[in-house]
């Protein structure tokens, strides 16, 4: 049950603004307009929500946040690799930088965490999403359009880049301000310990409609190489870095090994539909960067039972 609940939010969503999107005038403006509720007002609330109850049994657990941070910085040097041996043509490079280095961790990852392992689960995966939007916007855009332009070697981060980019504040306040009031001894209202199960499936739903609303399925057939790389990077290089790391760590051994669990489920995590911005905004290839969200959304789906065996097991 689930799985199948997890099935219908996740891609039930995405369907749905598949088949309305034709009736709009503008379903560009919707879909941002729901992307921007999600990351500002209802991620924000669900993640002080969650925090606020949050007792972590071990200091250790801070740690989860640069483990988030490293995954990006692998999957984009990976991407970057995969680049250079085989040669891509800046057009294709910078969509399949930005496939390679942006997650679904926010609207997937931690529905999923939240679904199997409850508040304490959404919990951990905010904290090891803490970094992201950061990351993302203030250095993820830039370098990919640095690597699409062949522009590489000239790229220099500076803390303006930070400042222009206001929604990277709304997640790290958010968990500062979960913190602060677990922290503060004010008891949590009674009401908010519903509040995620409405929120996290919420939050889920509105990214998956906002996904469909301007999602465009492009030849699948014609990006089998760069899929197939892919995949390799979100599957088999990113969990095979991270997973053993959080075992070093001693993870497994804190709260009935909870954040080796959630590290395992987010650390399979699928390309983001963000990873579609950078491809638009500066003209490089949009239809790889669709079909790599696609396949290997579908495909973290169909591993999904055994990826759950997995942390299980570990």
């Amino acid at each position: 049950m689930r799985m199948l609940y997890i099935l219908g939010i996740s891609f039930g969503s995405v369907l749905l603004g598949y088949l309305v999107k034709n009736r709009l005038s503008d379903p560009t403006l919707l879909s941002n307009r729901l992307k921007q509720v999600s990351v500002m007002v209802f991620l924000p609330l669900a993640a002080i929500s969650s925090l606020w109850s949050f007792a972590p049994a071990s200091g250790r657990i801070a740690l989860l946040s640069l483990l988030g941070a490293a995954s990006i910085f692998l999957g984009g040097a990976f991407a970057i690799l995969c680049i250079r041996w085989f040669r891509m043509e800046p057009y294709r490079a910078g969509s399949f930088f930005s496939s390679g280095m942006f997650y679904n961790i926010s609207a997937l990852a931690a529905f999923i965490a939240f679904v199997l392992y409850g508040e304490e689960g959404f919990a951990y995966i905010q904290i090891y999403a803490l970094f992201e939007q950061p990351i993302y916007y203030t250095i993820g855009f830039p370098l990919s359009y640095a690597v699409g332009t062949q522009n590489l070697e000239s790229f220099r981060f500076t803390p303006r880049m930070l400042l222009e980019k206001k929604v990277v504040f709304f997640p790290l306040g958010a968990v500062l301000i979960g913190t602060l009031l677990r922290l503060s001894g004010i008891p949590k209202p009674g009401f908010m310990y519903q509040l995620s199960h409405i929120l996290v499936p919420l939050i889920t739903f509105l990214f998956g409609m906002a996904i469909g609303l301007t999602l465009k399925i492009g030849a699948i057939r014609q990006y089998r190489r760069e899929i197939l790389l892919l995949h390799g990077i979100k599957f088999l290089l990113i969990p095979a870095c991270l997973i053993p790391l959080g075992i070093l760590l001693g993870f497994g051994t804190i709260q009935a090994g909870l954040p080796l669990k959630t590290l395992v489920i987010v650390s399979f995590s699928p390309v983001a539909f963000l990873a579609a911005i950078p491809p638009a905004l500066y003209g490089f290839d949009i239809d790889l960067a669709n079909s790599a969200w696609l396949t290997t959304t579908v495909s973290y789906m169909v591993l999904l039972p055994a990826i759950i065996l997995l942390a299980g097991w570990i």
